[in-house]
């Protein structure tokens, strides 16, 4: 799935939550997006160093199906 700036709605954001998805995107297309949609996703970079830190072995909050 892509995105642009205002893909992303409060309706379609619970929706994702309901299904255990995390959204992943670019830090400058989340900076678009307002507080509460900024809170509810997470950039690129901070994903890869959620995995980095699965693989190390450190206990993290990211969980993958």
């Amino acid at each position: 799935m892509s995105l642009t700036p205002g893909d992303v709605t409060h309706p379609k954001l619970a929706q994702l939550d309901e299904l255990h998805i995390h959204l992943v995107m670019p830090k400058v297309v989340k900076e678009s997006y307002d507080d509460l949609i900024q809170g509810e996703t997470m950039t690129f970079s901070r994903f890869i160093e959620e995995v980095q830190g699965l693989q190390a072995g450190r206990p993290q909050s990211l969980t993958l199906l």
